[in-house]
């Protein structure tokens, strides 16, 4: 667990940052919570944590609170989280304005659930359930006997529940479900109309695309994810394409945006053909200020390009960075070269 403490200093007009760090699996002491709250009573808490403190959490300092849920499996929907303990923290009148979101799998947990599917299916080699992955299916009916929880990897929304206005959302872990009937209930909890940066993990968030359109007049800095359907070019079986008609949503929300400056697109190919690239330049040409293009995953290649970019970039006028990264060209293999050009207008 870590915590940063930011103090701004309006007085003298200057921003002072004082950065405490406490860097251990172990909970922040309350001897040094309550001094940091005396000596410092205007400063803004950013804490980095990997469970739940309640002492901690409940500060009325803490401004941006990152937090990796432990489950039984990093890349299944099976999962032991204390999602529905976090959502007590985040009630209307938290100091919370930065929320960030993961997983991380949790070994004991791992154990605990391989055990689990081996008591209900005895047949399972040991080799088997090594590599088996969770996934919902599997769990058992009794839930009030089960170790491994069948939630989903959400936050766990009632109709009742509101959530603090938040300025900045950040959901980490790939896996995190953004059904159609959540993205509702998210849009419905909280006053988004506060929110300035957000970036989501999971690819091809179409259903956050189609409820969130429209209701996000102040976001500054969108970081997504993306797969378009290649032409001729067969899914894989892996996270599914954007559909024609879903890939027109992505293209409504990320022009219903007035205000972005910063755009991260994480895509597999840049094809100019696509009417999304055409409408990013044209909505957003004269004001974007960074933009970013990645592959889907940071140890992968960087995106085809389907055709020259010179052009494409010069319809962002304001653009001051532009970082990408571009695939060899000495052969498959090896890496792809990242750059990073400061443009001067």
């Amino acid at each position: 667990m870590s915590i940063i403490v930011r103090l701004e200093e309006s007085a003298i007009d200057t921003l002072l940052t004082i950065t405490h760090s406490w860097d251990s699996k172990a909970t922040i002491p309350n001897q040094l919570l309550s001094a940091l709250h005396q000596r410092h009573p205007s400063a803004r808490f950013h804490l980095s944590c990997m469970q739940l403190d309640p002492e901690s959490l409940s500060s009325s300092q803490l401004h941006g609170l990152r937090i990796s849920i432990p489950c039984s499996d990093d890349v299944g929907l099976s999962v032991a989280a204390p999602f529905k303990q976090m959502m007590q923290l985040l009630r209307p009148e938290s100091s919370i304005r930065a929320l960030s979101i993961d997983v991380h799998q949790d070994q004991r947990l791992r154990r605990l659930a391989v055990q689990e599917v081996q008591d209900i299916f005895p047949a399972y080699t040991r080799v088997a359930l090594n590599g088996f992955v969770m996934t919902r299916s599997h769990a058992p009916r009794d839930d009030s006997a089960s170790v491994v929880e069948s939630d989903r990897v959400q936050l766990p929304i009632l109709p009742s529940d509101q959530l603090p206005p938040l300025e900045e959302l950040t959901i980490f872990a790939r896996m995190y479900d953004l059904s159609q009937e959540h993205c509702e209930s998210l849009r419905q909890c909280m006053d988004w109309t506060k929110l300035k940066r957000l970036r989501l993990s999971p690819s091809n968030p179409i259903h956050f695309f189609q409820a969130f359109t429209g209701h996000l007049p102040l976001l500054e800095d969108l970081d997504f994810t993306y797969r378009f359907l290649e032409d001729k070019k067969p899914w894989d079986g892996s996270d599914p394409p954007l559909t024609p008609l879903q890939v027109m949503e992505c293209k409504s929300f990320v022009t219903s945006l007035p205000m972005l400056t910063r755009l991260v697109i994480r895509c597999d190919t840049i094809d100019l053909a696509h009417s999304f690239w055409n409408a990013v330049a044209l909505e957003h040409g004269r004001r974007l200020r960074h933009l970013t293009i990645r592959s889907r995953f940071e140890e992968l290649d960087a995106p085809f390009q389907r055709h020259h970019l010179a052009d494409y970039f010069a319809c962002f006028q304001q653009l001051t960075t532009l970082e990408m990264a571009f695939r060899p060209s000495d052969g498959p293999g090896s890496c792809p070269r990242r750059c990073k050009h400061v443009l001067v207008r």
